[in-house]
């Protein structure tokens, strides 16, 4: 099929690598929205997460995508909605996006298969390995672009979430709430929603802070609460920015299907703005 029809808007992906699909829904609608920010789609495909992030009330969108075709065609979907005056799509690495005024929300659905081996279609490995797009990468250009306080929220398997968490807090990104995705309650979750707030204690740019680069810290991607880095001042600052980071996370879990293979309420008023209702 071509296109995908949601509730406010038509979603074209014929000529796009990556179709619409359940965590880009998932991401659009449990994220974390508020009328008047400025929101940047990173990866933006066919420019799904811009169009929910408008509908919610997002007073610009801006959706960076490295793939040519994609991003034409993720602007075509923009340009045909009602929200086109709000969206921007750009064909941009975001390595190399230099906005004039940061954002208030990244949102972002990355590759997500670390293995090596690639799809024969170059477009779709881009689109899918984070070979293309390392975590790292994403990580530290998310903690370049937002504005202290501000939002950064992905959806990621569920396998690489601890050291995904490990990342975003050495590089002054905390924790602020966690979801885990089930396809079924008899199974394990394969999916996770993360949302995390950057530091404000941190001004200005933040480099990236790796396994490699960073002797003593090695990355546990089993620890499920990761030591942040501490930053850079004298051990006084540093305890207190420390003390920072030591705050309630939201902890859940979302159950897509029940017993019979149907969508339970929990999805269904999740994305009941957005799906339409087929009965």
């Amino acid at each position: 099929m071509q296109y995908f029809d949601f509730k406010q808007f038509r979603i074209y992906h014929d000529r796009c690598a990556m179709k619409v699909g359940t965590d880009g829904v998932l991401l659009g609608a449990w994220a974390e929205i508020r009328p008047g920010q400025r929101v940047l789609d990173i990866g933006c495909g066919t420019g799904l997460i811009s169009l929910m992030a408008a509908q919610r009330g997002a007073e610009h969108c801006t959706g960076i995508e490295i793939d040519a075709i994609a991003a034409e065609q993720a602007a075509e979907n923009a340009q045909a909605s009602r929200f086109s005056e709000r969206i921007d799509i750009r064909h941009e690495d975001i390595l190399a996006h230099q906005p004039t005024t940061l954002y208030d929300n990244i949102i972002s659905n990355p590759p997500f298969y670390l293995e090596t081996t690639h799809s024969p279609d170059d477009r779709r490995a881009t689109a899918r390995h984070a070979s293309g797009l390392t975590y790292e990468a994403l990580i530290v250009s998310a903690a370049r672009l937002l504005l202290p306080g501000g939002l950064f929220q992905v959806i990621i398997p569920a396998s690489a979430a601890n050291g995904f968490h490990a990342l975003c807090a050495m590089n002054a990104l905390s924790l602020c709430h966690r979801t885990d995705v089930f396809t079924k309650a008899s199974l394990a979750a394969k999916r996770v929603l993360l949302c995390f707030r950057k530091d404000p204690l941190i001004q200005g740019d933040v480099s990236l802070v790796s396994r490699e680069s960073t002797p003593g810290h090695a990355l546990d991607t089993n620890s499920s609460m990761p030591s942040p880095v501490a930053c850079h001042a004298d051990s006084h600052e540093s305890r207190e920015h420390l003390a920072r980071w030591i705050h309630p996370v939201l902890r859940d879990t979302l159950i897509l299907l029940d017993g019979n293979g149907q969508k339970t309420v929990a999805y269904t008023q999740l994305t009941s703005d957005f799906y339409i209702d087929k009965g």
